[in-house]
């Protein structure tokens, strides 16, 4: 999980932003599955465990 906070001097931080690692796999997916075929794509998603709920955010 990664988060970014940006505050503009006072105690409230004027920018929070969270990014999940599911996120960042998912746009590797057509890195990651380029030239294999659909019954891989399969074991491909299984085998870098996406939490779909994660990457809705």
């Amino acid at each position: 999980m990664g988060f970014y906070l940006r505050s503009n001097g006072t105690d409230i931080p004027d920018c929070v932003r969270c990014r999940s690692s599911c996120f960042v796999h998912v746009s590797l997916l057509d890195e990651i599955s380029r030239g294999a075929m659909i019954a891989d794509m399969i074991l491909i998603i299984g085998s870098i465990d996406i939490v779909w709920g994660e990457v809705d955010r």
